[in-house]
């Protein structure tokens, strides 16, 4: 009986068995490198520029960003070279936002009959108030820039938009020139709102910082119009 037993078995194992037929599905883990989606590379950018905002640039950091998205840091890193790229997406959306809000502003400005003169105040003042509602964001993109030695050609398009909303209100002067002409007048009016602003809210020179900003934004930009339209 053992015998017999030990042969069945034996003769059992020989006995081949039917293949399964493919089902057409991949099975187990797919090899290589995962596809990488556009929703969860914007979901890091939105995520730092959030961070940017409550923490601020010196804080940033990938296990913050890493954390916060709930992925492993080393996600990060298959979306973008380094932490420096992620963040320049993030300041990029920053001024996406403010050439958004300019462009809004120069609009109404536009609307209710205001001049060249009105519509630059009004955009020194949305300037102005885009700063202080998000100090950290923009504290962010002015530091990340001064230690950045050439930015590549779709973030200077950004910043080039912005000049543009400027150079677009100087349209309204005739006889002003060529579109270098105005940008380069739309260059000196933005660099002087853009200081006079930076050191009255940062440099605590008033105790209105906001009211002697927009005096002395008028004391430029008013003699500059006056005499450009002649």
């Amino acid at each position: 009986m053992i015998k017999t037993a030990k042969k069945t078995a034996k003769t059992a194992k020989k006995t081949p068995t039917k293949s399964a037929k493919p089902s057409g599905k991949p099975t187990g883990k797919p090899r290589g490198r995962p596809r990488l989606g556009e929703e969860a590379r914007q979901s890091l950018i939105d995520v730092t520029g959030a961070l940017l905002a409550t923490d601020g640039l010196e804080k940033l950091n990938a296990r913050a960003i890493a954390a916060r998205s709930g992925v492993a840091v080393g996600t990060i890193y298959k979306y973008f070279e380094d932490l420096d790229e992620l963040v320049r997406y993030a300041n990029g959306k920053t001024y996406d936002d403010l050439f958004a809000f300019q462009t809004k502003v120069v609009q109404e400005a536009a609307a209710k009959g205001g001049g060249v003169y009105e519509q630059l105040m009004a955009l020194a003042e949305g300037y102005l108030d885009f700063v202080q509602a998000n100090q950290n964001r923009w504290a962010a993109n002015l530091t990340f820039n001064s230690k950045q030695e050439t930015p590549p050609d779709w973030y200077r398009a950004k910043e080039g938009a912005l000049l543009g909303v400027v150079e677009g209100v100087m349209r309204g002067i005739p006889d002003l020139g060529d579109q270098m002409a105005r940008l380069q007048i739309a260059m000196a009016l933005w660099s002087s709102v853009h200081g006079i602003i930076t050191i009255t809210i940062s440099g605590g020179f008033a105790a209105n910082g906001s009211q002697e900003a927009m005096e002395q934004i008028a004391i430029i930009v008013e003699p500059v119009v006056r005499k450009l339209e002649g």
